[in-house]
């Protein structure tokens, strides 16, 4: 049995794990800016997320590629610089308020169990 685990737990974690991967596909996909021919990819949770709350299961997170775009930069890759740029400072910030959650969620169960 796991005392601290609750579904806000879980969606938490599985928040925190989605978000630290997506910071790491965009930085992956920023580094590989000037590279011929690659191809960005994403990461997507959040569909996941939410059918995994409503049926109690788990959440998972994956990764694919971007295609279907109309647009090719000069070197014939598929990575536009403002949009990671973007997708990295939305990610951070997402993941920082999933730390403050975190942190207020074990707060209050430190205030009910008297720990100061």
């Amino acid at each position: 049995m796991q005392i601290f685990t609750d579904s806000t737990q879980a969606a938490l974690e599985v928040g925190l794990l989605g978000e630290g991967q997506r910071q790491r596909i965009t930085s992956h996909n920023i580094a590989n800016v000037n590279t011929p021919g690659f191809v960005a990819q994403r990461v997507e949770f959040e569909g996941s997320l939410a059918r995994a709350l409503d049926s109690r299961g788990a959440a998972r997170v994956s990764v694919t590629q971007r295609d279907g775009d109309p647009w090719m930069s000069l070197n014939e890759n598929r990575v536009s610089l403002e949009e990671e740029t973007t997708t990295l400072v939305r990610s951070g910030l997402h993941y920082e308020a999933l730390v403050n959650a975190v942190n207020a969620k074990f707060g209050l169960l430190g205030t009910a169990i008297g720990v100061r």
